[in-house]
């Protein structure tokens, strides 16, 4: 379902993105979708959802 990442050196595991996400204020992921389009995501709201359903 998902590609792999082409520049593995930028990967960083599960507890560093949890890490980073609690840390931070607010943030935007983006990435190019399957067909080349820019695709954007805040990730602070993101966040807030996921403190809804529980825990990190």
């Amino acid at each position: 379902m998902f590609r792999e990442i082409r520049k593995k050196k930028n990967e960083i595991n599960i507890a560093m993105a949890k890490l980073l996400l609690e840390s931070s204020r607010r943030g935007v992921l983006a990435v190019n979708g399957d067909d080349g389009y820019p695709y954007a995501i805040p990730i602070n709201k993101v966040l807030e959802i996921l403190r809804q359903e529980g825990p990190l």
